[in-house]
């Protein structure tokens, strides 16, 4: 009888390998569903060849594909390793870091430094301009472990917040991080990773981890 050759010009060749299965073998194994929804069918045609898209974008653009939620690893000070759960957000140009966490990664002191100037809290217009006219960001990074300021403004209000160095590792690539220290209490992810950070990654809305 017939003899079919299948032949596959893409990374989605490691995914048949790795299930010892083939094109047609996979298709018999879903030929009698009854597909009710377009959901269901996006999640069959995911388990189908799952990773071979996603493969091909990462290899075109050279970039990681990653989703809205990540878990991220920070090493702190004296090399302290945490691992969390991070937002990943392209409307935020800054990454942000729960003030509290930031503790448990070595820096009490800095963070107690900027509670000091009480600004650890939404700050209105006038009071940022008051802080930049007293030029408030020079005294606070008289601080070792604090290497910038940042402001950010909102619907909600404005912060003024330090900056600290953290390793970050995101999806296994490193990214050296000029973070922010916020007051995150009460937001469900202590982390937030924004576009300064994701330079090497493209963001899948649809991807969960």
């Amino acid at each position: 009888g017939p003899v079919f050759l299948e032949l596959n010009a893409r990374p989605g060749l490691s995914i048949q390998l790795a299930n010892l299965d083939g094109l047609l073998g996979r298709l018999r194994r879903v030929e009698d569903l009854k597909i009710k929804t377009i959901e269901k069918g996006v999640a069959v045609g995911m388990n189908l060849f799952g990773g071979e898209i996603e493969e091909e974008i990462e290899d075109i653009s050279g970039k990681k594909l990653i989703g809205t939620i990540e878990k991220v690893k920070i090493t702190g000070k004296d090399e302290k390793e945490i691992e969390a759960e991070a937002r990943i957000d392209t409307g935020a140009g800054i990454s942000s870091i729960d003030k509290e966490l930031a503790k448990k990664l070595g820096f009490e002191e800095a963070v107690k430094y900027w509670e000091d100037f009480h600004l650890d809290r939404t700050l209105s217009n006038e009071e940022i301009k008051t802080l930049s006219a007293n030029e408030t960001w020079k005294r606070l990074e008289q601080h070792s472990d604090i290497i910038g300021v940042a402001k950010t403004y909102s619907s909600h209000g404005a912060t003024y917040r330090i900056e600290i160095k953290l390793n970050l590792a995101l999806s296994d690539i490193p990214i050296v991080s000029k973070i922010a220290i916020a007051n995150r209490t009460g937001l469900k992810y202590p982390l937030l990773i924004g576009r300064r950070d994701l330079k090497n990654f493209l963001i899948n809305p649809a991807q969960e981890k």
